[in-house]
């Protein structure tokens, strides 16, 4: 989708004072110069009541002209006409790209493969780590808001709670009771829960909460209207051949975005988009009326340049403008001519608050494909590691050791029973290594 951002200001920069001192002065600090060529210099400087600045009036006027054209392009802000867009939109989209995907947040954005919880056995306890990304809160809620990039302000992260443990066993517990510790990632929304005990598990059930914002529709019809929101009054500017302008308050920017549907009630997408600012009219013609009347002053030699570098300078402006409050316009082009538009907005005084439940038995898998549960299940055991060392060992169904922490990397074999890839702490690469249940030994086969 592209972007298409208001000139917020003119490309034409303001002539940057060529020198601040006065010429009578750097004809004075110059001892390489001649008398003649200092008396013409100084001259010139008192005939010019504005040469002292160290810019002639011609200079100071063209300051004062570029200034009132930045000054009317900001007027014209508010008024600007919509670009026809048919035939662009006609050459660049094909059927495919016209309507959006409308996916809400639902159970489904907690079923995808990046969010599976993983399981690992850190003796004396096990962590279980629930991966959930702010990321996919983007794609969830739509383009429409630039909140979406700034997740660890604007939305929570998931809370995740363990209900019930299923262990390989055959026993079950309650999963609350067994919690020691939960720690949260404020970036993505990951969350690690340390459970006691290193029984191996089978399943477990557990609930995911999720807190919002709620969502405000309001439907969009002729130009003029006003929507009073929780948030505060927006104004509909333009609402016709697939394009929408809405007017609010800047502080409103984030929480808003435009929808649309064809006569078919689907949803469509947005074409081109943009965002702008514009500043009180009266305000900003009463400013415009003030660099005339400088303009005029100036020609008539009745101020001096220094004057207008201290009222109407582009720096004194833009001081200006930043204590005055702006209004937001935003902008949508769909892909097509739309039967109704709507505005949305992220109404932060309600929150939506959506539980899902979930039993990780369709989710617990290994990294191949294979069900991580049913390998332990079938061959007895897992890789466990301990807390204190950071050495890996093998535990039984019940939890307890089978081979010591000695292993600085090891993994099971899916293929094979009883067979693993380890590594030593001095151990420049893995070896193949075969476990013994019963003498509950793990021998080198393989250099």
């Amino acid at each position: 989708m592209f972007k298409l951002l208001y000139l917020q200001r003119l490309v034409i920069k303001v002539p940057a004072n060529r020198n601040t001192q006065p010429l009578a002065v750097i004809c004075a600090k110059n001892k390489q110069m001649n008398k003649y060529s200092k008396y013409f210099i100084i001259s010139i400087c008192f005939l010019n009541i504005n040469c002292s600045f160290g810019q002639n009036k011609e200079q100071c006027l063209e300051q004062l002209e570029e200034n009132t054209i930045y000054i009317e392009n900001l007027l014209n802000n508010s008024d600007s006409e919509p670009t026809d867009l048919k035939e662009l939109r006609a050459n660049f989209l094909t059927n495919s790209s016209i309507y959006e995907v409308t996916e809400k947040l639902n159970s489904n954005i907690f079923s995808r493969d990046t969010d599976l919880p993983e399981i690992y056995y850190e003796y004396p306890n096990t962590l279980i780590n629930f991966r959930y990304s702010r990321m996919e809160m983007d794609q969830t809620l739509g383009d429409g808001y630039s909140f979406t990039n700034d997740f660890e302000e604007n939305i929570d992260p998931a809370i995740f709670t363990i209900k019930k443990i299923n262990y390989l066993d055959g026993t079950s517990a309650d999963g609350k009771n067994l919690i020691i510790s939960t720690e949260k990632s404020d970036q993505f929304g990951n969350q690690d829960i340390f459970i006691k005990g290193t029984k191996i598990i089978k399943n477990f059930d557990y609930q995911i909460e999720q807190n919002i914002n709620k969502e405000r529709i309001y439907e969009l019809h002729n130009p003029g209207q006003t929507i009073v929101t929780p948030a505060g009054i927006i104004e509909l500017v333009q609402n016709r051949n697939g394009y929408v302008k809405l007017k609010a308050a800047e502080k409103l920017q984030n929480i808003i975005r435009i929808i649309a549907k064809d006569d078919s009630e689907k949803f469509l997408k947005i074409f081109m988009s943009g965002e702008g600012g514009a500043y009180n009219k009266k305000y900003l013609l009463n400013y415009k009326k003030n660099i005339d009347d400088a303009i005029l002053k100036l020609k008539e030699d009745k101020i001096s340049c220094k004057t207008v570098k201290e009222n109407y300078s582009y720096e004194k402006i833009q001081k200006d403008l930043e204590k005055q409050e702006r209004s937001l316009f935003l902008t949508a082009y769909f892909t097509k001519e739309f039967e109704k538009a709507y505005l949305v907005i992220w109404d932060k005084t309600q929150n939506e608050k959506k539980i899902y439940t979930r039993n990780s038995s369709k989710y617990l898998q290994h990294e191949d494909g294979v069900r991580l549960q049913n390998i332990q299940e079938k061959f007895g055991y897992a890789v466990a590691k301990d807390e204190k060392t950071q050495l890996f060992g093998i535990i039984s169904l019940q939890g307890s050791w089978i081979i010591l922490p000695t292993f600085s990397q090891l993994k099971i074999d899916w293929q094979t029973k009883d067979m693993f890839y380890g590594a030593l702490p001095n151990d420049e690469s893995t070896t193949k290594y075969k476990l013994n249940r019963t003498s509950k030994t793990i021998v080198k086969i393989q250099k």
